[in-house]
């Protein structure tokens, strides 16, 4: 436990900005006391830390990259705070040997489906109902995580929802979303999610 806290925070030091203090608390899982004192007027800086760290708690089949050494490529869609924070985390970072590449949508396309199929990960602001809901029907199935803190979209189909548990940011996780689209989400992040499913349509 203390070994982890220690190489995280070192970590945390690596990068720049005030992304720093939040990626030393999304990386130390192992210590959930810590977690809980996060203040809510740094969740933009929190969620931008639970971003970085899904990288390397989740793997993609070989066919999500055009070669060994490809980026990861993320996109932020409607929050420029979230983007600008973790552009500034990942300067100079990489995760498994790849560089880390990210990218604000203002808005989607008309084609959606070609606009984030080429991203890797892909975060929607909570505001941006419509667009939720796009990514999740438009990846359906494709080799692209998808996040948001937008109400219930782990239960409407995305694989991973972050949102408001007291005074922590928590996560939910569809992992049979994640599994149709060959996403493999460690057992390590798992153990500390809340696991749900997509919603019954009537």
């Amino acid at each position: 436990m203390v070994a982890n806290l220690v190489t995280c925070l070192r970590r945390a030091r690596r990068l720049r900005g005030l992304v720093a203090g939040a990626l030393a608390l999304a990386c130390a899982w192992g210590a959930p006391a810590l977690c809980s004192e996060i203040d809510t007027g740094k969740a933009a800086k929190v969620k931008a830390g639970y971003l970085y760290n899904f990288i390397k708690f989740v793997q993609w089949p070989g066919r999500a990259f055009a070669n060994a050494t490809a980026p990861v490529r993320i996109a932020i869609v409607g929050s420029p705070q979230i983007a600008g924070l973790l552009k500034e985390a990942v300067v100079n970072e990489s995760v498994q040997g790849r560089a880390l590449e990210v990218v604000l949508l203002e808005k989607l396309e008309e084609d959606a489906a070609g606009q984030l199929s080429r991203f890797h990960l892909v975060f929607v602001s909570e505001d941006n109902r419509v667009a939720q809901d796009a990514a999740i029907q438009v990846l359906k199935e494709k080799p692209v995580l998808t996040v948001s803190d937008g109400d219930r979209f782990a239960r409407r189909g995305g694989m991973i929802e972050l949102f408001l548990k007291e005074t922590r940011i928590a996560m939910r996780v569809n992992s049979k979303a994640a599994e149709s689209s060959s996403l493999e989400i460690s057992s390590k992040l798992l153990r500390l999610a809340e696991i749900v499913e997509s919603d019954k349509k009537e």
